[in-house]
């Protein structure tokens, strides 16, 4: 069993503050200049050095807070249902904060978005029922490649060793995927997931390793998160986080000189927006129209292993179970690789294990088989983070270039109104019913479920 994972003085976890008041009568739908000019108060220190389940969070981007009404009327909760989906369909470049989404309008949204494929959703989510807080992100490029060059080295290693998929074990690198806690659901950005079965039974799936990267929040929230899984999965072996900081972000003013310019050209092409490429990795900020359209500080990657008693010892300093390194300005990541390696192998033995006590699918002969075969070929797990680095590089300019994008699609002297709220037409009658058909479903659940003042976010 896993016991309490402790923080030295300058990680010590923090108290996040309730954001919002819960008495939803005095709420009210902010209108644009409250939106754009919205200040968000960011968690305090506490003198605790445990980590703690986080009721908000903090971003590195520019953060956009709007209140939903409390409506009775059922058109108006069907209003709140679609501008909820809208925002999931069509995420702005800065992060997106609704107060006051219920547990219920959560989990209708986001089984009417898995439910309808021509209804994809675009976008990151967390949620933290306990404040009824919806954070909404754009799962953006430089987000995505830390995450997928991970997936690739694990994939290439597990073809190394002779893993194939269907055999008497199976092990798999996912993205975003939703993973049970406890009683809650956390949509984790990489899972390391190996199958004693081949049947799709969430029950034989054991998670060696999860991770997160975060463009859009910090390392302490990522860190709270992550401890909430470990606390309630104690199978997890290997936990990593990759923490890309950049300074607060906002689109350019309407009004001012860059915005008139850009308005009054067409939506240009990427080769005519970014500045030229640079044979090397260059993350100075991109500018281009004399505006900042995204900085990329530092990227650091953070690697920690389950220690012999059993216990994550989350310490800022290098040790047999911490790896901390840089890929950017500079590359770093030797100690990263010890320890992704060194995960690698307790992967290897896990699997060999599971073959030995027959806790594996298939024959006698096939177990006998996949386990020969992994323990003949011998493989290391790496990543060629100079090639990462380069990636990345090219991914912050189509982050960028995307930002402008969105950006001019939405011009305001477009839209019929210039607010945040939704009117739907006759066109969205379909969805209205779906939503309805959604919220009856939620409605038939027991109360009280999910609304615990101690529940876990949902993220």
């Amino acid at each position: 069993m896993y016991h309490t994972r402790t923080l030295p003085a300058n990680l010590k976890a923090r108290k996040w503050q309730q954001a919002t008041s819960h008495n939803s009568s005095k709420s009210s739908l902010l209108s644009d200049s409250e939106v754009l000019s919205a200040k968000y108060t960011p968690p305090q220190p506490t003198t605790k050095d445990t980590v703690e389940t986080p009721l908000s969070i903090t971003t590195n981007n520019n953060l956009k807070a709007i209140c939903l009404v409390n409506p009775k009327p059922l058109r108006k909760q069907v209003d709140r249902y679609i501008f909820i989906l809208k925002a999931l369909q069509n995420p702005p470049p800065e992060t997106l904060l609704l107060r006051n989404v219920t547990p219920s309008e959560y989990t209708a949204a986001l089984a009417f978005t898995s439910d309808r494929k021509d209804y994809p959703q675009r976008a990151k989510v967390t949620y933290f029922p306990n404040v009824q807080e919806l954070y909404i992100m754009t799962a953006s490029d430089i987000h995505e490649l830390p995450i997928a060059e991970v997936l690739a080295a694990i994939t290439e290693y597990l073809q190394a060793i002779g893993h194939h998929r269907g055999r008497a074990v199976f092990a798999q690198g996912q993205t975003n995927t939703s993973m049970l806690c406890g009683t809650t659901t956390v949509i984790l950005d990489f899972r390391l997931a190996v199958r004693t079965e081949d049947e799709e039974d969430a029950d034989n799936v054991v998670a060696l390793w999860v991770g997160e990267c975060g463009f859009s929040s910090d390392y302490n929230t990522m860190l709270c998160k992550l401890q909430n899984v470990v606390e309630h999965r104690p199978d997890v072996d290997l936990i990593f986080i990759v923490s890309i900081e950049a300074p607060p972000w906002k689109s350019p003013e309407e009004g001012s000189d860059v915005a008139k310019i850009l308005r009054s050209q067409p939506l240009l092409q990427p080769l005519e927006f970014l500045p030229k490429r640079t044979p090397t990795p260059d993350f100075t900020p991109i500018i281009s129209q004399n505006f900042i359209w995204l900085t990329v500080e530092e990227v650091s990657y953070h690697v920690f292993l389950r220690g012999p008693n059993g216990v994550f010892e989350l310490s800022p300093k290098d040790s047999e179970c911490a790896a901390h390194g840089r890929l950017v300005p500079d590359v770093e990541m030797d100690d990263i690789n010890q320890l992704f390696q060194e995960g690698a192998k307790r992967l290897k033995s896990f699997m060999c294990t599971l073959l030995e006590k027959g806790n594996a699918d298939g024959s006698d002969a096939d177990r006998t088989t996949t386990l020969q075969r992994l323990r003949t070929n011998e493989a290391t797990l790496l990543c060629d983070w100079g090639w990462v680095a380069k990636r990345l590089y090219q991914a912050s300019r189509d982050t960028a270039y995307k930002r402008y994008e969105h950006w001019h699609s939405n011009n305001p002297a477009k839209r019929k109104n210039n607010n945040q709220s939704y009117e739907p037409s006759e066109s969205s009658s379909h969805m209205q019913r779906a939503v309805k058909k959604q919220k009856a479903k939620v409605s038939k659940k027991p109360k009280g479920r999910g609304k615990g003042k101690d529940q876990a976010p949902i993220a």
